[in-house]
């Protein structure tokens, strides 16, 4: 391990050079908290830059963080006024509710299901429960997406939807109306566990069918994690050249320097799984989870008539159960890592790892915003390309009446088991299992880098968890525990799904 990375974050100054660090540290600190104020604040962030370059060989790194941050900001505020002046239609604001016809949703092996809520534009039109929407207005509806953005992104005039019913097709004129369609659904189908509609084929229905975004995430999450695996196959390979003739034992004990890991020897991490003997268990885990999600939604939607959002709460619990029982195995199994970086307390850790979140995670989505809206602008990119979702749970219980039981549910799944399963997994078990072949640094943002790919359902706005692993994973590295980073994630995701949930 390269000491000197790992020490260079925080390294001590010398004593005339104290206070220039300390300022400078603080006006780095103090500009990323201006992520409130992104346009407003640029002269003073731009300002603090230049201060800082000027005094630079007092403090060279947080002059170059400084530089950096004034860079993305210059960028975020040119973002800003890009996506002001030409939004993209994906991205255009709405002024007041979005257009609706007053459905409940769902994939369906063809088009999209529907049941009306009674009262609504759909349901005055004709339409009926497991009724399959084909087209809006000419456009091909494959998924569940495609129905919400040709609706809610629509004009609010006449639309003419292709449905169809037992095995016959037809067109049905409906007239959108702005906020939540009122009424009740139809009698006997209240309730969390009570079907939204019924499915013919529950095995069919609960099989995703990715969008051609979500996967070229895969696949570059596929590629990044085999490029890491030749990595650490081609560092063994040189060790072994290194010690030439030694013996087993010898190159078990003492052939090669021993490189302290929170006050491991390398004899003493020496049963530590490397190779095949880590990544194919680790991508088991990941395998094993959809599998048993998939049976899961399967099986619930057979046991109670049809999909419900009561099953797929249970669902997803059931998925972070495993991927928790799974990330604490390899975990168990693997090495024991203390703080890759100059340690420091829970509380600080934890407070700067906050700041860090909110001040990149807005700034990353945005730039990310604005690229996608260019990308699609130019042509390359079609909105139908992009895996529409901004968050599994969130965009399927956005509008969903979930009650105490169901909150109780999400919170369980979407803010305890799953950000445990999600520390355990990349923070506990893939991050110091990258520390034995690379620098604290990189180790972190490779781990960080695969963490958000694999968020692939949040279309755009994967920049944050891309971020956020980088966070995560530089909390995991001052503390050596994974308390702080466990505390932040549940705390983001438990305040993301209370505020554009529950409280919705």
């Amino acid at each position: 391990m390269n000491d000197d990375l790992r020490t260079s974050d925080t390294a001590a100054p010398t004593t005339r050079g104290a206070p220039h660090v300390a300022r400078a540290s603080l006006a780095f600190h103090v500009a990323l908290g201006c992520v409130l104020l992104p346009i407003v604040s640029l002269p003073f962030v731009v300002g603090a830059a230049l201060w800082a370059w000027r005094g630079r060989a007092g403090a060279p790194l947080w002059a170059w963080r400084l530089a950096g941050l004034a860079l993305v900001d210059l960028l975020v505020a040119g973002a800003l006024v890009s996506l002001w002046l030409r939004p993209s239609p994906r991205l255009a604001p709405v002024a007041g509710p979005r257009p609706v016809i007053g459905v409940r949703i769902d994939d369906a092996p063809r088009g999209v299901a529907v049941e009306p809520v009674e009262g609504g534009p759909a349901a005055l039109a004709g339409l009926r429960p497991g009724d399959l929407v084909l087209e809006v207005d000419g456009a091909r509806v494959e998924r569940v997406e495609d129905l919400q953005r040709a609706i809610g992104e629509g004009p609010l005039s006449t639309r003419r939807l292709r449905v169809e019913r037992d095995g016959a097709s037809f067109e049905v004129a409906v007239e959108p109306t702005r906020g939540a369609a009122t009424g009740g659904l139809r009698a006997g189908r209240r309730g969390l566990f009570v079907p939204e509609h019924e499915t013919s084929t529950c095995v069919e229905a609960a099989l995703p069918r990715p969008a051609p975004a979500t996967l070229a995430l895969l696949a570059l999450a596929l590629a990044l994690a085999l490029a890491l695996w030749r990595h650490e196959r081609r560092v063994g390979a040189t060790r072994d050249e290194r010690q030439g003739g030694a013996t087993r034992d010898d190159r078990r004990v003492g052939a090669t320097r021993d490189e302290r890991h929170g006050g491991a020897t390398r004899e003493e991490r020496h049963g530590a799984p490397s190779g095949a003997r880590f990544w194919l268990p680790f991508a088991g885990v990941f395998g094993a989870a959809w599998l048993v999600s998939m049976l899961a939604r399967a099986g619930g939607c057979a046991l109670v008539g049809g999909h419900a959002p009561g099953t797929f709460l249970l669902t997803l619990a059931l998925q972070g159960l495993v991927l928790a029982l799974g990330g604490a195995w390899l975990a168990r199994r693997g090495q024991k890592v203390g703080p890759l970086l100059p340690p420091l307390g829970h509380t600080r850790t934890f407070a700067q790892s906050l700041l860090y979140a909110l001040g990149w995670v807005p700034r990353a989505g945005v730039l990310a915003l604005a690229l996608h809206g260019l990308v699609e602008h130019v042509g390359l990119l079609s909105t139908s390309d992009v895996a529409g979702r901004a968050g599994t749970a969130l965009d399927a219980f956005a509008d969903t009446e979930l009650g105490f039981a169901g909150g109780a549910l999400l919170l369980l799944a979407g803010a305890l088991l799953g950000p445990l399963a999600e520390e355990l997994l990349f923070r506990g078990a893939l991050l110091p299992h990258l520390a034995r072949t690379l620098s604290p640094w990189r180790a972190i943002t490779a781990s960080g880098v695969l963490f958000g790919l694999l968020h692939v359902h949040h279309g755009p706005s994967i920049a944050g968890p891309l971020v956020m692993g980088v966070v995560l994973g530089w909390a995991r590295a001052r503390t050596g525990s994974l308390l702080v980073p466990f505390l932040l994630h549940a705390s983001l995701n438990a305040a993301s799904l209370t505020m554009v949930v529950l409280l919705r």
